[in-house]
């Protein structure tokens, strides 16, 4: 065993195999110079240069053996640099960085494992349209709906961040077209996804105090990967799965890796921490804290209405309309209405938003938020 695990040492690392004869030829080294220096010291030699080569030769032979000795003796105490190269090795080839786990991220059943264990746990999720996902997994999951398990780890003072991506912002159709996603579908998983969030407003405005943390925010800026990270706290475990976004292939049909060293997992982390802070990138969904609870129904309906829009738009329909140049008998036959000139969001084509944006969404969506419910009916 520790000769094959000297063998891997030189193979990984450059280095000479280590013996584990080692100290046997040690201890061999030691008495041959004492021999020879005995013999050279206490026979007389007529030939005085030989007497001194035998002594130096003795000596050399005792000072070799003494320094072996003493590399033997650290390497119980410390451990030799071979011995500690070979562990590092050791770990980078049985323990990678980044390990694959699926060909398919679609195919990965325990992405929502987190929802039977009742230990605290710090929850982050990022994703182009995430909880479209996450609504769709919960189908087949042995649990009523996706709100009903966001509220009970909410319950037991678990923190949930979710990030998902800006509509909004003037790449979004060039990221999601190269990663082989036509625009309107993605349009429409995200309008999924808002609706999502609003079910989870209406279900915490029926609570009166919940222990735990919620924020979800939109963001203009490119993810690069679907995150998926899952802290137990009282464990201290850490289960991150990351999917990246390929060039021609649709995200849930690309590879899902795990994360499974420190290292690369604080790089991950700092990243969509780094992106889930930056104000002047991202626009407040929900937030629900023990020091402010702010449901930003106003902003989330005009992004409502902004998708509307741009899937009427894109619809197949309207592309023929376009082309035609006729238009249908009657609106009322459509699910989306177009919306007039006045009535269009103005969006900035910078990566931040500014005072004016934030005065153009609130503008609009009061706009829109009066066609769609009327005087008499409540908006929740």
């Amino acid at each position: 065993m520790i000769e094959r695990r000297n063998k891997e040492v030189a193979l990984a690392t450059g280095s000479q195999p280590r013996s584990d004869k080692r100290l046997e030829y040690t201890i061999v080294m030691l008495l041959l110079g004492i021999i020879i220096s005995g013999v050279f010291s206490f026979v007389n030699f007529n030939n005085a240069r030989l007497a001194a080569f035998g002594n130096g030769l003795g000596l050399a032979f005792i000072v070799s053996g003494l320094v072996l000795l003493y590399q033997e003796i650290m390497n119980v105490w410390v451990g030799t640099p071979d011995e500690k190269r070979f562990d590092e090795v050791l770990n980078r080839l049985h323990r990678p960085d980044l390990r694959k786990i699926v060909d398919n991220r679609k195919d990965y059943t325990k992405y929502h494992e987190w929802t039977g264990i009742k230990d605290r746990t710090d929850i982050f999720f990022a994703g182009h349209s995430v909880l479209h996902r996450i609504k769709a997994d919960f189908k087949l999951l042995p649990v009523r709906n996706a709100e009903d398990a966001f509220l009970r780890k909410l319950e037991d003072g678990s923190s949930i961040k979710i990030l998902l991506l800006d509509p909004a912002w003037q790449y979004v159709e060039d990221i999601i077209t190269v990663q082989a996603q036509r625009p309107n579908d993605f349009y429409r998983d995200l309008h999924v996804a808002l609706g999502f969030v609003g079910d989870i407003a209406k279900a915490l405005q029926k609570r009166s105090s919940l222990q735990g943390e919620l924020e979800i925010k939109m963001c203009r800026s490119n993810l690069h990967y679907s995150f998926h990270r899952i802290k137990y706290v009282q464990s201290g475990e850490v289960d991150m799965l990351v999917g990246f976004y390929f060039a021609g292939i649709l995200g849930t049909h690309s590879p899902l890796f795990r994360a499974e060293t420190e290292d690369i997992q604080d790089y991950f982390e700092s990243h969509f921490e780094k992106l889930f802070e930056a104000e002047l990138t991202t626009q407040d969904l929900l937030i629900y804290t023990p020091s402010r609870k702010d449901f930003c129904e106003q902003t989330r309906k005009a992004y409502v209405a902004f998708l509307d829009a741009k899937i009427q738009e894109l619809s197949p329909q309207s592309r023929n309309e376009r082309l035609t140049g006729r238009s249908p008998e009657s609106e009322e036959t459509q699910n989306v209405r177009p919306l007039p000139p006045s009535e269009h969001l103005r969006i900035d084509h910078s990566d931040t938003w500014s005072e004016q944006d934030r005065r153009d969404l609130t503008a609009f969506s009061l706009q829109y938020a009066a066609t769609l419910y009327p005087e008499e009916e409540e908006i929740v």
